[in-house]
């Protein structure tokens, strides 16, 4: 399961890239109530019951804020997810209050009771905070981890 984490929030960076850079040539689709855009801020804001589809990767959630270097028609560096974000690809679903996203780092941090199910198979904590640089995925506590035999290895 633990694999399949390193997947999901490298897809997660991935969908979040600027085009141009590898892997971004699929269409991503985004739906969403209300869409904002403050080009001097370089803020983009997706809210109410916002959908993101990127292959076989979708996103929910409430709100979606991409942030821009350069104002709003920039390359984005950064995102934050929140309310009931759930990403999920296959039969693997992460699921948090928030998430935030930071491209140039390749870091990924998701809080408000995080947690990682496959199958039966089920891992939660306070946070968890995954580099996509060294594959280090980091689950802080406290830390509750269900593992069903049988199943995929952790």
């Amino acid at each position: 399961m633990i694999r399949t984490a390193s997947g999901l929030f490298a897809i997660l960076l991935l969908v979040m890239a600027p085009p141009g850079h590898a892997g971004s040539e699929r269409e991503i689709s985004i739906r969403a109530d209300t869409l904002q855009i403050e080009e001097a801020r370089g803020e983009i804001r997706f809210e109410g019951g916002v959908t993101l589809e990127y292959g076989d990767v979708e996103m929910s959630c409430n709100t979606l804020i991409l942030f821009t270097e350069g104002g709003g028609t920039g390359e984005v560096v950064r995102g934050q997810a929140m309310g009931d974000v759930r990403l999920t690809r296959l039969e693997d679903r992460l699921e948090a209050g928030s998430a935030y996203f930071d491209i140039k780092r390749g870091v990924v941090e998701l809080e408000d009771s995080p947690h990682l199910t496959r199958g039966g198979s089920r891992i939660s904590a306070a946070r968890i905070a995954y580099q996509v640089d060294n594959g280090l995925a980091r689950f802080e506590g406290p830390v509750k981890a269900k593992i069903l035999p049988g199943g995929d290895e952790p």
